[in-house]
């Protein structure tokens, strides 16, 4: 997100386009950003259907569980 925007609307939130991985949104905040309320859901079927992660990118989901942010998977 572009800073000038998020700092001139605070309070606001912004969601992102969850086909493009932005390495400057923080670790702890692009699951909610990208997938929102959905996320836990998101991530009980993910588990289920792709425990191995076949399908992932850095900031897919559940691939902040096993990887780190290069998509290695962490043993």
């Amino acid at each position: 997100m572009v800073e000038s925007i998020s700092h001139a609307i605070p309070k606001e939130e912004f969601g992102v386009y969850p086909g493009y991985v932005d390495p400057l949104i923080p670790k702890s905040k692009w699951p909610t950003q990208y997938w929102g309320a959905n996320y836990p859901r998101l991530l009980q079927i993910k588990s289920k259907y792709d425990p191995k992660h076949v399908f992932s990118n850095p900031q897919s989901v559940g691939s902040e569980s096993d990887k780190d942010f290069h998509g290695v998977i962490n043993a």
